[in-house]
C-alpha cells in the first residue's frame, strides 16, 4: 500500500516513524503523486530497526529549506530493502511529516 502524504510541490521539514514491530521496516519514498508497490524504484529509503523510533530533521539540506519535492510525496513501507519487496510490516507503522 503506498500513501501520498502530499498532493503537490513542498518540502519535508521533519519525518519521524515509529515502529512497533519486532523486526526493522524500510520505508521507500518518491518524488510523485503515486507508486506501486514492488515496481516504483524509490529515491529515498530509510531503515527503522525494530521496536523503535526515528526522527529526522531536514531545516537545510544542501542550502535549502527542507528536502524538496516537486509532483508530491509518496511512501510506502515494507520489510526489506529492496525497492522490490512487496511484503509489508506485521503491524501498523506510524509516520509523520512536517513539510512546507
Amino acid at each position: 500500500k503506498t500513501e501520498n502524504a502530499t498532493a503537490g510541490t513542498g518540502s519535508i521539514l521533519y519525518a519521524q516513524i515509529v515502529n512497533p514491530n519486532s523486526h526493522a521496516i524500510y520505508l521507500h519514498a518518491i518524488d510523485a503523486t503515486s507508486a506501486t508497490v514492488g515496481t516504483s524504484v524509490s529515491a529515498f529509503k530509510w531503515k527503522v530497526a525494530a521496536n523503535t523510533t526515528l526522527s529526522m530533521n531536514f531545516a537545510e539540506v544542501n542550502g535549502q529549506t527542507g528536502m524538496a519535492f516537486t509532483a508530491g510525496l509518496t511512501y510506502w513501507i515494507v520489510k526489506e530493502a529492496d525497492y522490490t519487496t512487496t511484503v509489508g510490516p506485521d503491524s501498523t507503522v506510524t509516520v509523520y511529516f512536517l513539510t512546507a
